[in-house]
């Protein structure tokens, strides 16, 4: 129905979840203030942000990324940045559940290192209290193998999909 009205299907995402992980990791540092100009730049030059077709997961809201976006995960201590600025982590909680349950809102970093990333992620949330890391990652073939490899699970039978519309 939505391609018949004039909308174009742009990104799938699937949801996925993975218990935290209780060791330690001493591979992400908490942005400050001021360094949202440099993420930003960082995120849209990621071929891993790229693969969720340049858009920020806003707790179920999709959107192009904002400075202010990225300097609200800063003011929450909700953004990381990972291996001495190899990579870009942040996050948003939901709250409608009975738990914290994290959830990526923006990842960057070089492909072949997003294994790793992700492993660390589960660490970090362990540390910060939480009992899963989750991802509505991107369907792409570069993703969902290196996930289901690090122990995240499919959380929900369906994907979503984020339309626009055609001009």
């Amino acid at each position: 129905m939505c391609e018949q009205t004039g909308f174009k299907r742009i990104a799938e995402f699937i949801p996925y979840r993975a218990p935290s992980l209780v060791e330690s990791t001493g591979n992400f540092v908490r942005l400050e203030k001021g360094e949202a100009s440099r993420v930003m730049d960082f995120v849209l030059s990621s071929p891993v942000h790229a693969l969720s077709s340049g858009l920020i997961n806003l707790g179920w809201v999709y959107a192009d990324p904002q400075l202010k976006h990225i300097d609200e995960a800063i003011e929450e201590g909700h953004a990381w940045w990972w291996r001495d600025g190899m990579g870009f982590l942040s996050i948003w909680e939901d709250e409608d559940d009975e738990e914290r349950a994290p959830g990526i809102q923006l990842v960057a970093c070089p492909l072949a290192e997003l294994g790793e990333l992700m492993m660390d992620f589960r660490r970090l949330m362990g540390e910060k209290g939480y009992k899963t890391a989750g991802w509505t990652a991107p369907n792409c073939p570069e993703v969902i193998p290196m996930l289901e490899e690090r122990g995240f699970e499919r959380s929900w039978d369906v994907s979503l999909y984020i339309y626009e519309l055609r001009a």
